[in-house]
């Protein structure tokens, strides 16, 4: 399978990611956290993902991917869950993450809690976000890994895309979305279509 970016890479100036500061493994960079808006081949169609990656970048415009659903061990599957079910619950990823701050502080998140399973610590460890830098961004990806701790879980279906070549990512369904007996199709058109107009007129706006 194929996805392809139907956006540019985000950037500082789009509504839907903030430029940050991190250090990952020892080294500080500045890159794009957010929300990704993507087309699948093979039926899935638009939809929208967060990296799970620090190693690689997403493909320019397009990367084969495969569903893996062995990429972390247990107890980090289970906090990212947890946060899918937490912050977007029973709403579509797009309707739920609708500002810049919101999508990078749960893309931060994700890399806290894909970097330092358990410690849920923005400013120690193997990942990091500089706070001088990114307060508002710091402070919403601190509200969603604190609310981690008495967090169901079960209320998306998670689908993984791991890539050799590219970054891996994430996106969820929400679980009533699903007919009962049937197969989920991950992130398809459905998933996007309650935020696809503000997406669009937002980058519309920001079109230089």
């Amino acid at each position: 399978m194929t996805v392809t970016r139907q956006d540019p890479l985000f950037g500082a100036n789009n509504a839907l990611a903030r430029n940050v500061n991190i250090n990952y493994d020892g080294a500080n960079n500045y890159v794009s956290a957010g929300m990704f808006h993507l087309t699948g081949s093979n039926g899935v169609g638009d939809f929208v993902a967060f990296c799970v990656d620090l190693a690689q970048k997403l493909g320019k415009p397009t990367q084969s991917v495969e569903e893996k659903s062995d990429l972390f061990g247990a107890s980090i599957l289970t906090n990212i869950d947890k946060l899918f079910s937490s912050v977007i619950g029973t709403s579509t990823m797009a309707s739920a993450i609708t500002t810049g701050v919101k999508a990078a502080g749960f893309q931060i998140a994700l890399w806290e809690i894909i970097s330092d399973d358990g410690s849920f610590n923005l400013a120690d460890g193997k990942f990091q976000l500089k706070e001088a830098q990114n307060s508002t961004v710091w402070q919403q990806a601190q509200t969603y890994l604190d609310g981690l701790t008495n967090a169901d879980t079960g209320k998306q279906t998670l689908t993984y895309y791991y890539s050799r070549e590219n970054q891996d990512l994430v996106t969820g369904t929400p679980n009533d979305l699903q007919e009962p007996g049937t197969v989920p199709v991950p992130a398809s058109g459905l998933l996007i279509l309650a935020g696809l107009g503000s997406l669009v007129a937002m980058r519309r706006r920001k079109a230089a």
